[in-house]
């Protein structure tokens, strides 16, 4: 329960950022959030990596919590000359400039369950049902952009990410250098998109909690919404293959 006002102004921001970010003629008021983006990570990432621009070479985004820092700190992590990226916009409308443009994109994709608890552990002014509202939305919204994009579930976000960064470069006719997920490779991106021990240990805690809330019969009609959608964009999703490209 929100108790504060603070919590409050919080959670309207995320509302409205979210349905903002979905919503391309919304345009104007968003970019408001992206500068802002780009003002709060100054000397953490290059600020033109917070929208799609002219010169943008791939897209990494999805929604919060489905492996969008581990993707793109091991896609940069290999690279032998520098990228324009866009990443962490976690913007539908982003993302349809990018395919309109012809832009290389990848679409992290998670369970909502997951997703949301990943999402409302980091950030706890947000509600379970607007986290799982803003799921929907974002889905929902790119689900006409699908053929204009390569899509990422958990398992090979997490797993051969390899595989889909080849599929990048196949589907979009790049070269760009690909991850190889060994396991020395793996835990250097594991120790840059983690935080410390005690940190990640209370995160891991309230994640425990947040997966028996969203359980909830409250939560239903909007899990089995966000479920069936996560089904559908499964079907477009990068699947492993035997290649050995992963274990050389």
């Amino acid at each position: 329960m929100l108790t504060t006002l603070k919590e409050r102004a919080l959670q309207a921001k995320f509302e409205i950022r979210t349905r903002c970010a979905a919503t391309p003629w919304l345009a104007p008021i968003h970019q408001a959030t992206v500068w802002w983006t780009q003002w709060k990570m100054r000397g953490h990432i290059d600020p033109r990596e917070c929208q799609v621009l002219p010169d943008t070479e791939l897209v990494i985004d999805g929604f919060q919590g489905s492996g969008n820092s581990f993707a793109t700190v091991a896609f940069k992590s290999c690279q032998e000359r520098p990228v324009r990226l866009a990443h962490h916009l976690h913007a539908p409308a982003q993302i349809i400039k990018a395919v309109d443009q012809g832009v290389p994109v990848l679409v992290t994709l998670r369970d909502p369950s997951n997703a949301v608890v990943s999402l409302v552990s980091r950030w706890p002014y947000v509600g379970l049902g607007q986290g799982l509202r803003a799921y929907i939305r974002f889905y929902e919204t790119l689900t006409p952009y699908l053929g204009g994009m390569v899509v990422s579930p958990f398992p090979m976000t997490t797993g051969p990410i390899d595989q889909v960064f080849e599929v990048i470069n196949e589907r979009f006719e790049c070269s760009f250098e690909v991850f190889r997920p060994i396991d020395e490779n793996v835990a250097r991106i594991r120790s840059k998109t983690t935080l410390n021990s005690d940190a990640e240990a209370a995160r891991r805690k309230k994640k425990s909690e947040l997966r028996a809330a969203i359980a909830d019969p409250a939560y239903r009609a909007l899990r089995e919404r966000a479920e069936a959608l996560h089904v559908d964009w499964e079907q477009y999703g990068v699947m492993p293959t035997a290649s050995l490209s992963s274990s050389s």
